[in-house]
């Protein structure tokens, strides 16, 4: 009886959340080979190579790997610091409980509120203006759809930040790094040399498929990098977006040929970590 609903539940869980992925990556990838869409000539490999020749297709890819690549960097040091604060503290302090406030912020609303904050017109300029540190709009720095992405990367560490320092937290507390960092202090190893060599490493081994996930899910976002991005080069999402609904017919296929490539990577990835974690475990 558990093994027919255990079946039934996963029967349902393929139909519902699979089968319309599937089903969306086939379509796109024919698409893309010329096989479905409109003004179709038939199987061809033109759209491809347009892709693999188009400066803008790859400049987003490398775009969206830095900014990546610098998000995870800013979430894995600033929630080891916090960890490393909380973890001698008593839990359900103010500190940890005004730390839940971002996750009552979905992307969209978090990604309006820091553009209000952040803007040349925004709170932050207006006080600095009322403060005397900057005498027009023009000269408060830029932090919204700037060329260093400053406001992508923050709405991003705010809403991930308390997932990570609470599991980093209760992780440090059931390894006892605590003790093994006084541990080390005791032998002559400075804070820095704890922190790097101890701490973060100890906490990244054990989240490595969580931050593995983080990172695909950094690199689907669409409605942060819409509000907060640059229109060049922007990330891949917001590349599919506009090549999918713009009026050129002819960049329809390079939208579905990102589609394609980006989800193959995606699963490529996934599917190497997740080998990698069956084998360590057995």
């Amino acid at each position: 009886m558990i093994l027919g609903r255990k079946n039934i539940v996963l029967t349902a869980f393929v139909l519902i959340c699979l089968l319309p992925l599937l089903m969306g990556f086939v379509y796109s990838l024919g698409y893309s080979l010329g096989v479905f869409g409109l003004m179709n000539e038939g199987f061809t490999l033109d759209h491809w190579l347009r892709l693999f020749a188009s400066k803008d297709a790859w400049s987003s890819l490398i775009y969206t790997f830095l900014l990546t690549l610098v998000s995870i960097t800013l979430v894995i040091v600033f929630a080891g610091l916090l960890s490393r604060a909380f973890v001698s503290k008593p839990e359900r302090s103010f500190t940890q409980k005004l730390l839940l406030l971002p996750l009552l912020f979905a992307p969209v609303a978090a990604g309006f509120a820091w553009y209000y904050v952040l803007s040349p017109a925004g709170i932050l300029s207006r006080i600095s203006h009322a403060l005397g540190l900057t005498e027009d709009i023009t000269s408060f720095p830029r932090m919204v759809n700037d060329d260093w992405s400053i406001g992508i990367l923050l709405v991003h560490v705010f809403l991930v930040l308390p997932i990570f320092t609470f599991l980093f937290t209760a992780q440090a507390k059931s390894m006892n790094l605590l003790e093994m960092n006084k541990l080390a202090t005791s032998l002559g190893s400075s804070r820095l040399q704890c922190f790097t060599k101890l701490w973060l490493p100890a906490l990244v081994k054990r989240f490595k498929l969580l931050i593995v996930l983080y990172a695909v899910f950094f690199m689907g976002t669409y409605e942060v990098p819409l509000i907060l991005g640059q229109s060049s080069p922007r990330v891949l999402t917001v590349f599919i977006s506009e090549k999918l609904t713009m009026f050129s017919l002819d960049d329809i296929p390079l939208g579905h040929c990102m589609a394609v490539f980006y989800s193959a990577c995606i699963f490529i990835v996934l599917s190497f970590f997740l080998y990698r974690q069956k084998s360590t475990a057995s």
